[in-house]
């Protein structure tokens, strides 16, 4: 928990700058993006006994899951259209086959007994519950009250150091412990996470929800790759199966 109040600390400064550059009066949406993303924050890892070897599947499956929804939305009004709902067949498939591709890259690590604990299992949906809401509103938020992209995702960060502070600050050992042993890592994360959501954001401002969500797991691909190359990860058959798989999938969203 300390390192993700640091990194989103260091967020908060290093785009601070940027930020009041770009102040707009559409701040305010920001309160309600705040409140998800730091709900999600809360059930993240650090929080509760979750193993970590089934977080990239909950998580990744969260946001292909709100491709579908999307599509459910766009049929109930004009809501459904603002979040860019009309999905057909093939953003269907394709964000099916990601999951799948997902699902195969995970299915080999031996999460052991912790990986079916019931408390473990209910952390995880609630993470993707609130994934899978902000995902929605943060299309809102940057295509239909037209939020500058910058601006909102600082503004969700800062709301996230909020919301960790109160537990943070009862720890002052362990957050100095944790500057101290991966401050370079802190900072790394700290400039670049929010760096990678700006551009999604930037794609959300007029790209339907269906087809960004999914598309995100292109950022699983490239973990395989460099885990298969650089760190010499046994099972690499399986790997490149699951990496095909999200490939065309990922094919499928970009020839809409």
């Amino acid at each position: 928990m300390a390192f993700l109040w640091i990194f989103d600390s260091v967020s908060l400064v290093a785009y601070a700058p940027l930020v009041l550059y770009l102040w707009a009066w559409r701040h305010r949406h920001c309160s309600t993006g705040c409140s998800v993303h730091g709900g999600q924050r809360c059930t993240s890892p650090g929080l509760f006994p979750l193993p970590p070897t089934r977080l990239p599947e909950r998580r990744s499956l969260a946001r292909v899951s709100v491709g579908p929804g999307n599509r459910t939305a766009a049929r109930h009004g004009r809501s459904g259209r603002d979040l860019g709902g009309a999905t057909d067949r093939r953003a269907i498939l394709g964000g099916g086959l990601i999951a799948a591709g997902i699902l195969t890259l995970t299915s080999g690590h031996g999460g052991g007994q912790a990986s079916g604990s019931p408390k473990a299992a209910a952390y995880a949906v609630m993470t993707g519950a609130f994934i899978a809401a902000y995902t929605v509103w943060d299309k809102q938020a940057v295509s239909a009250l037209l939020v500058n992209p910058v601006l909102y995702s600082w503004g969700t960060t800062l709301g996230r150091v909020l919301l960790l502070t109160p537990r943070v600050v009862t720890r002052p050992t362990e957050i100095a412990s944790t500057w101290r042993l991966h401050r370079a890592e802190a900072i790394g994360v700290g400039v670049l996470s929010p760096l990678a959501y700006i551009l999604v954001l930037v794609a959300l401002v007029s790209t339907p929800v269906s087809y960004v969500a999914p598309a995100r797991e292109i950022g699983i691909l490239v973990v395989v790759l460099m885990g298969a190359r650089w760190l010499t990860e046994p099972d690499v058959t399986r790997r490149w199966v699951a990496a095909v798989i999200m490939v065309v999938g990922i094919a499928l969203l970009a020839v809409q």
